[in-house]
C-alpha cells in the first residue's frame, strides 16, 4: 500500500558497538518518530547528541546513505570543519530529491572508551506535519560566545591572567533561548612525565567552573602550549514552545599560553571609557547573613540577554567582569534553582558584608539592576585619591569626614609597618593644608581571638597611628585616637560566624574622621 508520508530510515546498527539508551541522535531537534516538512529540512544544520547521557559520550564519526526509488544508494560524510553539520552536498539531495527518496540512513559512531551507538530513530517527510518543533533551539549554538576566565577562542593568554577567574561565561545573543553550561572537558596537552606523571589525557568538568584537578594541571601549561576544552555541552531550551536539548557543541575552545596576554582581558571593553569588575555577594535571612552557596547567578544587558553566568563560593560571592560603566545590566537570580528562596528575602552585598540594597522577586526570578550610575562610582571610587578627598573637604561646607585607610600591621602586634607610611602620609599631607582640620583616629579589629585582648590591641595600634603623625609635624591637640575593638563590626561577621578573609578585612579598619 502507497504511502503519502516519505518515510526517513535513521538506523544506527554498527554490530560490533554497544547499544546506548540515555542518548540519541537528533536531526536539528526532532527525535524519533518525528515528521518533518521541507521547510524543517531546510532549516536543520546537523545532528545533535541530546539525552541524559550526553555529557559521557563525544561524536566520532557519522555518515549519511541516501536511497532513491531506483534502489541507488548515495553516501555522504560531513565536512572535516563542520564534522556535526549537514553538508551542502547533502542539503542539497535531500531537497532536490525529497520526491524520489525511499530512505535515509544515518549511521554514527560516538566515543568514551569505547565505541557505542545511539538506537534507531526513523522520521517522516510531509508537509502538514503538525509538530511544532523550536529549530531555533537546536541552532542557537550558533548565537553562542563561549569565553574562558575573559578570553575567546584564538586568544592569546598567560596562565596567571587565564587562571584568575577559572569560571565559563556563556554570552547568549538569542533573547528567546535559555542557556546552561552543562559539563566540559579539559584536554591535557602532551606533558613531561614530571609534570603528567600519571598520564592523563583528559579531565571531565561538571559545571561551570574548572575543577581542581584541572585548574593544578592548567598551572603547569608552559608557553606555545594549547589550552584546550572540548566537548562542550550546553543544555538550550526554550519556556514557551517548551523545548529542552542539550547540544555537544562540533568545535573544542583553544586559547594559547603566552608570555603576555594578547589584551588586559581578551578585546572585551576596549571602546568603553571605564572597564570594571563587578563583585558581590548574596546573602539571605532575616538578620541578613546567611550566604547563599552555589547559586547560579545571570548578568543580562538591557535586552535581557545573558551577557555572563558564574555560582557563588562558599560565602556566597561572585565576580563580573568587564563591564562596562556606561551600560545598563541586571543581575538575575533564579528562585527555582533554590527551593529555600521562594518565599524569602534576598540581599546584595559587597564581597565585604556590606550591604547594598534587596532584590526584587521578578516572576521565577530575584533581580538586582546595576544602573550606569553605580558603574561610575565604582569608576570613581577605584581611582579617588585620599589626599584629594580631604582638600576638597576642607574647601567644601561639610562638618564632617571620614576616612578609612588600609593601615597594615603584623599578626598580633602595633607596630605601624612601611606599606601604611605612604597611606599615612598622605593624610599628614592635607592636614598641613588645611590647619583648622581636626582627627579623630578610631581602630578596629574583626572578631578573631578574646575579645578584651583586641580591645587592648586596638588601643596600642590607634596611639600608633598618633605618635606617627605628631613625630612628623602635627600638634597633639588636633588629634584623637581611641581602639575600639571588635565592638563595631559592620557586617555579618560577629563571633563565631565562618566569614571569608574578605569580609574580616572590612573589620580589621583604621578610621579617620576629619572635623573642623
Amino acid at each position: 500500500m502507497k504511502r503519502s508520508l516519505l518515510v526517513f530510515f535513521l538506523l544506527f546498527s554498527f554490530a560490533s558497538f554497544a547499544q546506548v539508551k540515555d542518548i540519541a541522535i537528533h536531526l536539528g531537534c526532532y527525535s524519533g518518530g518525528d515528521t518533518l516538512t521541507v521547510d524543517a529540512v531546510k532549516r536543520t544544520s546537523g545532528i545533535n547528541l541530546l539525552g541524559s547521557g550526553n555529557d559521557k559520550y563525544s561524536l566520532k564519526e557519522w555518515t549519511m546513505a541516501v536511497t532513491v526509488k531506483n534502489g541507488k544508494t548515495y553516501i555522504f560524510k560531513p565536512a572535516p570543519k563542520t564534522p556535526t553539520l549537514l553538508s551542502p552536498q547533502m542539503k542539497d539531495v535531500l531537497l532536490d530529491k525529497y520526491k524520489v527518496i525511499t530512505k535515509v540512513v544515518i549511521r554514527a559512531a560516538l566515543m568514551r572508551g569505547e565505541n557505542v551507538t545511539p538506537d534507531s530513530a526513523i522520521f517522516y517527510l510531509n508537509n502538514k506535519a503538525f509538530k511544532k518543533c523550536d529549530e531555533k533551539t537546536a541552532l542557537a549554538k550558533d548565537d553562542l560566545l563561549l569565553q574562558f576566565s575573559c578570553f575567546k577562542s584564538g586568544d592569546v593568554a598567560t596562565v596567571k591572567d587565564l587562571l584568575h577567574f577559572p569560571t565559563f561565561s556563556v554570552v547568549n545573543y538569542n533573547p528567546k533561548i535559555d542557556v546552561k553550561l552543562v559539563s566540559f572537558d579539559f584536554a591535557v596537552p602532551k606533558m613531561d612525565v614530571r609534570r603528567n606523571p600519571k598520564a592523563v589525557e583528559t579531565i571531565f568538568n561538571q559545571g561551570i567552573q574548572l575543577n581542581d584537578e584541572s585548574f593544578e594541571m592548567a598551572k603547569k601549561l608552559l608557553p606555545e602550549e594549547e589550552f584546550v576544552l572540548k566537548n562542550i555541552t550546553i543544555e538550550f531550551s526554550n519556556s514557551k514552545t517548551k523545548t529542552k536539548e542539550t547540544v555537544v557543541l562540533p568545535s573544542p575552545m583553544r586559547i594559547t599560553i603566552g608570555k603576555k596576554s594578547s589584551a588586559p582581558c581578551g578585546d572585551a571593553g576596549a571602546d568603553s571609557l571605564f572597564v570594571l569588575e563587578y563583585a558581590g555577594k548574596l546573602l539571605t535571612g532575616k538578620e541578613k547573613n546567611k550566604p547563599l552557596v552555589g547559586q547560579t547567578v545571570y548578568l543580562k544587558d538591557k535586552r535581557d540577554t545573558t551577557v555572563q553566568v558564574t555560582v557563588t563560593n562558599s560565602y556566597g560571592d561572585f565576580t563580573f567582569r568587564n563591564l562596562k560603566a556606561d551600560e545598563f545590566y541586571r543581575i538575575s537570580v533564579p528562585a527555582v534553582d533554590n527551593p529555600g528562596l521562594k518565599d524569602q528575602v534576598l540581599f546584595l552585598a559587597k564581597v565585604d558584608g556590606t550591604i547594598v540594597k534587596g532584590f526584587e522577586k521578578s516572576g521565577n526570578s530575584f533581580v538586582y539592576s546595576v544602573l550606569p550610575a553605580e558603574l561610575h562610582t565604582l569608576a570613581r571610587e577605584d581611582e579617588e585619591d585620599t589626599e584629594l578627598k580631604i582638600r576638597n573637604f576642607g574647601k567644601s561646607s561639610q562638618s564632617e569626614l571620614t576616612v578609612i585607610e588600609d593601615v597594615y600591621y603584623a599578626p598580633n602586634a602595633y607596630e605601624i609597618n612601611d606599606l601604611s607610611i605612604a597611606q599615612l602620609n598622605k593624610i599628614i599631607s592635607a592636614m598641613k593644608q588645611n590647619p583648622a582640620l581636626k582627627l579623630a583616629i578610631s581602630s578596629h579589629t574583626d572578631a578573631n581571638g578574646d575579645d578584651a585582648y583586641n580591645m587592648s590591641l586596638s588601643s596600642k595600634r590607634a596611639q600608633k597611628v598618633l605618635e606617627y603623625i605628631v613625630a612628623k609635624g602635627i600638634a597633639a591637640d588636633r588629634i584623637k585616637a581611641k581602639g575600639y575593638g571588635e565592638t563595631m563590626i559592620k557586617n555579618r561577621c560577629k563571633n563565631g560566624v565562618d566569614c571569608s578573609e574578605l569580609e574580616h578585612e572590612l573589620n580589621r579598619r583604621t578610621e579617620f574622621k576629619f572635623t573642623k
